[in-house]
């Protein structure tokens, strides 16, 4: 009854999601797939029968999948031809130019998901064929978890995370959320935290492994034409991934540390908020660079503002202390391990919602640190220019702890054979 409930809703809401789509670009470029018809992309025919199905729709947890899959394929424990789905064009995007000259026999295909209508599913499913299903983190719909368990194919939630907000929507409405998760071969959690949420209204094979995302983590080499900012003078301190709300607390860092010898290296969320940041920074009467324009002279500026996006992580090997946005705000907290492969003292708001448990953990390892607000931010920055030599020791330990921690991609797969061997 529920289930029927749910697929009225989606007859009432279905204009209205048309006219969403048809206002979206990146959803108007595929809108057939969302109604199970869709062209091939990219790598020729259909996928034959037996093939592996892998949906994720974050850019996050597509690069898990990737990851996922390529640890698969080098293992020989992924058999047939890969199906990939999202809902989002950067994720789609993501996954073919991860997969776009793999050397593997596989055939690779991927798609927008289709609507959870069940019409359009079963024309959907039908034509796919799976042999498995794979889904990365939280993104569960109901009838579509419905139909792939009525047609029996073993379906697997890989790295999944579940969040206040989501434990209370399905621990209140267990007649829809105990059949939505009962089709799962196993859940591989995040954490001890995940695994006790997922115990309120779950009975399948519930696994902690661990999070994934330790596995995403390796040092990357800095390209060519950023090797400047390695001659830089003045000791880097980088505000990565910041929202436009978070900036004040830059601003008031650097009026505090003004007279000091260094220099904030700065990575907007988005941007389209560079523009405002640089605004902000001339009105206020300091100096800046921009990433993307080397000086023969680098670090003679109060900011270098990163005016590229995708290179977060491997600037972070130029740094000598990293603050983590999203954590000063409601955004929940970006990756705080990023920083650790290169052995850099990493500092969070607190605001960590997204990481909380691998934030903890390291907390009481005193691995990194995290502050209540801007106050307290200050002066752990102006601890760590006056004495680093405890940080440093503190981000040496916490990259053995990354190091330890990875793995989990491996032994999902491990379990899985073990479980089709039985």
């Amino acid at each position: 009854m529920t289930l029927f409930l749910y697929q009225v809703c989606y007859i009432t809401l279905l204009p209205l999601i048309l006219i969403i789509q048809l206002l979206r670009k990146d959803l108007r470029s595929r809108l057939w797939h969302f109604y199970g018809f869709f062209r091939e992309e990219n790598w020729g025919r259909f996928p034959a029968n037996q093939s592996q199905w892998f949906h994720a729709v974050s850019f996050g947890e597509t690069l898990i999948l990737v990851r996922f899959i390529q640890i698969g394929l080098d293992s020989g424990a992924l058999k047939g031809d890969i199906f990939f789905t999202t809902t989002i064009e950067n994720a789609l995007r993501t996954f073919q130019r991860a997969f776009r000259d793999h050397k593997h026999e596989k055939q690779i295909f991927t798609a927008f998901l289709p609507l959870d209508f069940l019409p359009i599913l079963t024309l959907f499913i039908n034509r796919v064929k799976p042999s498995r299903f794979f889904l990365s983190e939280t993104d569960f719909w109901p009838m579509l978890l419905w139909l792939l368990h009525r047609k029996k194919v073993p379906s697997y939630a890989v790295n999944v995370r579940i969040s206040e907000s989501l434990h209370y929507w399905y621990s209140h409405f267990p007649k829809l959320s105990r059949p939505l998760f009962s089709g799962f071969q196993n859940i591989f959690a995040q954490s001890e935290t995940d695994l006790k949420r997922l115990r309120d209204f779950s009975d399948t094979n519930l696994l902690k492994f661990g999070n994934a995302k330790f596995d995403l983590l390796e040092a990357k080499g800095l390209a060519e034409n950023l090797a400047w900012l390695k001659n830089c003078p003045r000791q880097i301190i980088c505000f990565g991934s910041f929202h436009r709300d978070e900036f004040p607390v830059i601003y008031e860092a650097r009026q505090q540390h003004s007279t000091h010898d260094s220099i904030f290296l700065v990575a907007p969320r988005d941007l389209n908020h560079l523009q405002p940041l640089q605004n902000d920074i001339q009105s206020l009467g300091w100096s800046h660079e921009k990433l993307s324009t080397p000086l023969s002279e680098p670090g003679r500026s109060d900011f270098i503002l990163v005016d590229r996006m995708g290179l977060l992580a491997s600037l972070y090997a130029v740094c000598h202390l990293a603050v983590i946005g999203g954590s000063f705000n409601n955004a929940g907290g970006h990756n705080p391990l990023e920083p650790m492969v290169y052995r850099r003292p990493v500092i969070v708001g607190p605001g960590m919602r997204n990481y909380q448990d691998v934030v903890d953990d390291c907390i009481s390892r005193q691995l990194i640190w995290q502050v209540s607000g801007c106050d307290e931010l200050l002066n752990l920055m102006q601890q760590y220019l006056n004495n680093p030599k405890p940080f440093i020791e503190g981000s040496l330990k916490a990259y053995q702890y990354l190091k330890q921690n990875q793995g989990t991609l491996k032994k999902i797969w491990e379990v899985i054979e073990a479980d089709e061997l039985t």
